[in-house]
């Protein structure tokens, strides 16, 4: 049987000084969860790529 999934990408381009810059490329798909709605998927989605790009954002302009 197939489950409903939802797919969110995202990409963030990081100006790291000095004429050079960074891009962190992302895209996470999921299935949805026994009674989730596709919002509620998009949004558990959305808040993991999130998450995720902050934290190496963070990495590589050196802040904790």
């Amino acid at each position: 049987m197939e489950s409903d999934r939802v797919n969110y990408t995202f990409g963030l381009k990081i100006n790291l000084g000095n004429y050079e810059s960074c891009s962190i490329n992302m895209s996470y798909s999921t299935d949805l969860k026994e009674g989730e709605t596709p919002k509620d998927g998009m949004d558990r989605a959305v808040e993991f790529i999130e998450n995720s790009i902050d934290k190496k954002r963070m990495e590589l302009k050196g802040e904790s």
